[in-house]
C-alpha cells in the first residue's frame, strides 16, 4: 500500500515485477533443486517464462489505471488479484502441481475409506426408505418365520386353550349329555318319531349339586336346548357350558377360569352379539332378571321360604330370536338383510295323491301377515311357486307332514331353518285367538282377513 501512494502506477508495476522474479528464482531454485529434476528445467527456461509473464502483466496494467480514481474501498479487491498474479509464476505453478499431486494422492487415500463408509451407511439407510428394497427384506422375514414353524408349530398345539371338543369341561363329562344317552324332556331317544330336539332330560339328582343360579340355567336349558342362552348376571350376559363354547368359537370370546366352560360380554353389546349368532343360523334366548335383590328379600319374607333355592333373584326368558323371527326393539336392531326374511308355517292335508296346503307367512320386522289356503297337484306346483315368490328364512311345519312335502322343503329351502312341531288343532287355535286377542276388543268381532277361514 505504501508503494502505491509514493510512486506512480507505471514505475510501481515495473519495479515490482522487475525485482520480485529474481528473488523468487533464487529461493525456489535453492530449495527445489534437490527435490525434482523438473524444477531445474523450469529454472533454465526462466528467461522465456519472464517474457511470457511480462506480457501477461502488461496486459493486466490497464485495470489499475482505470480504477485509480476510485475510493480506497475499491483497492481492497486488488490484493487478491496481486496474489493471483504471483500464483501464475511458472515456477510456483510447477511446484504447486507437484504438491497438489502429493496432496491429491494423500487425500484420495484418506477419502477412499471415508467414502466407502458413507456408501455403506447410505446403503444401510436406503433400504428403509425405498419400497423396492423392502421386497427382499420381506422374504427374509418370511423365510425366518417359515423356518420357525418346524420348532414353534407344536407349541400352539400344547398351549392351545381348551376347546369345546375336548373332554375337560364339566358338560363333556356328563353321561346323560353324551350322544348315545341323550334324551328329550319326556325321555325319548332321537330315533323316536316324536323326539323333541328342543328339550333335554336333566336328572333330578344333578340339580341338587348345583348353585341356585346354575340350577336356574339348567332348568331353562332343559326346555330350550336348541337355544343359546344369554344369561343375565348384573350388567353382563353370561354363557355357560356348551353355550360358552359357541361364544368362543363364533364370537371370539375367551374362556374364564374354572372347571366348567364360561364366557360372557357386557349388556351393551347384546344387539351385536345376538345378530351375529342369528345371522349364522343360531337361535338366541335372552334371559333377564325380573326382580331386584330387595324384591327377592321381600318375596322371601312374605312367603316365609328362606331356602337357598329361594334366595336368588328370579330370571325369565324374555325373548327368543332367530332368522325369520327378528323384530326391532331397544336392544335388538332387527334383521340386517335388506330383503324381507319371512317366517312361514305350513299345514297339509292329503287326499287322493294330492295335498291341500294352508300357508301363513309373516314379515316380523313390520308385522305384515299373509294367510292362504289352496289345493295343489301331485307335483306341488303352487307350493313351489309360493316358495319362489316369498323365500322363507324360517319354516315351521307339522310333524305329520308327508314325506314328499318334507323332502320338497329340504331341497328347495335348504338355507332356511326348518322346525317340525306339533301344530294345534283348528278348534284349539280359534279358542286361543278368541280368548286372548279378538274377543277382548271393543267390537268383539273377528278381523276381515280371518273371517273367510272360519267354519260356520
Amino acid at each position: 500500500m505504501s508503494k502505491r501512494n509514493s510512486v506512480g502506477a507505471s514505475n510501481t508495476l515495473f519495479n515490482y515485477f522487475s525485482k520480485t522474479p529474481p528473488t523468487n528464482k533464487k529461493v525456489k531454485s535453492e530449495v527445489e533443486v534437490d527435490k525434482s529434476p523438473k524444477l531445474n528445467s523450469s529454472v533454465q527456461n526462466g528467461d522465456k517464462e519472464k517474457v511470457e509473464k511480462k506480457k501477461r502483466e502488461r496486459q493486466a496494467t490497464p485495470s489499475p489505471e482505470v480504477k485509480r480514481n476510485s475510493d480506497s474501498e475499491d483497492e481492497v479487491p486488488i490484493a487478491p488479484k496481486r496474489r493471483k498474479r504471483i500464483r501464475l509464476n511458472p515456477v510456483d505453478s510447477d511446484d504447486s502441481d507437484v504438491e497438489n499431486q502429493d496432496n491429491k494422492m494423500d487425500r484420495s487415500e484418506v477419502e477412499k475409506p471415508s467414502m466407502e463408509k458413507k456408501l455403506q451407511d447410505s446403503f444401510k439407510y436406503e433400504p428403509n426408505q425405498s419400497p423396492k428394497a423392502k421386497k427382499p427384506s420381506k422374504p427374509a422375514t418370511k423365510s425366518s418365520t417359515s423356518d420357525k414353524p418346524s420348532t414353534s408349530a407344536p407349541k400352539p398345539v400344547e398351549e392351545k386353550p381348551i376347546s369345546a371338543d375336548d373332554d375337560n369341561w364339566t358338560h363333556c363329562k356328563l353321561e346323560w349329555l353324551k350322544p348315545e344317552k341323550i334324551r328329550d324332556a319326556k325321555k325319548r331317544r332321537p330315533d323316536h318319531p316324536e323326539y323333541d330336539p328342543s328339550t333335554l332330560f336333566v336328572p333330578s339328582e344333578f340339580y341338587k349339586d348345583q348353585t341356585p343360579a346354575h340350577r336356574q340355567w339348567w332348568e331353562m336349558k332343559s326346555s330350550h336346548f336348541d337355544c343359546v342362552l344369554f344369561f343375565k348376571v348384573g350388567k353382563f350376559y353370561e354363557l355357560y357350558h356348551m353355550d360358552a363354547a359357541v361364544g368362543v368359537n363364533e364370537l371370539g370370546f375367551s374362556y374364564m377360569k374354572g372347571e366348567f366352560a364360561h364366557s360372557g360380554f357386557p349388556e351393551s353389546a347384546y344387539g351385536r352379539m345376538a345378530s351375529t349368532l342369528v345371522s349364522k343360523g343360531y337361535k338366541v334366548a335372552r334371559v333377564e332378571q325380573t326382580e331386584t335383590p330387595d324384591m327377592m328379600q321381600e318375596r322371601c319374607r312374605q312367603t316365609g321360604k328362606n331356602s337357598k333355592w329361594d334366595k336368588v333373584v328370579r330370571r325369565e326368558i324374555c325373548q327368543v330370536t332367530m332368522r325369520g323371527a327378528q323384530i326391532c326393539g331397544l336392544q335388538d336392531n332387527g334383521p340386517a338383510e335388506p330383503t324381507a326374511a319371512y317366517m312361514m308355517a305350513i299345514a297339509e292335508e292329503e287326499s287322493n295323491g294330492s295335498s291341500t296346503y294352508g300357508i301363513c307367512f309373516v314379515d316380523t320386522s313390520i308385522g305384515l301377515f299373509h294367510l292362504g289356503q289352496f289345493q295343489d297337484d301331485k307335483h306341488s306346483s303352487r307350493l313351489l311357486t309360493t316358495l319362489a315368490h316369498y323365500p322363507p328364512a324360517l319354516i315351521i311345519y307339522d310333524r305329520k307332514t308327508s314325506h314328499r312335502t318334507t323332502k320338497l322343503l329340504s331341497t328347495h329351502c335348504h338355507s332356511a331353518r326348518r322346525e317340525a312341531q306339533n301344530l294345534w288343532t283348528p278348534d284349539r287355535t280359534l279358542k286361543i285367538l278368541a280368548e286372548k286377542y279378538y274377543r277382548t276388543n271393543a267390537d268383539g268381532e273377528w278381523p276381515e282377513g280371518i273371517k273367510p277361514f272360519l267354519h260356520e
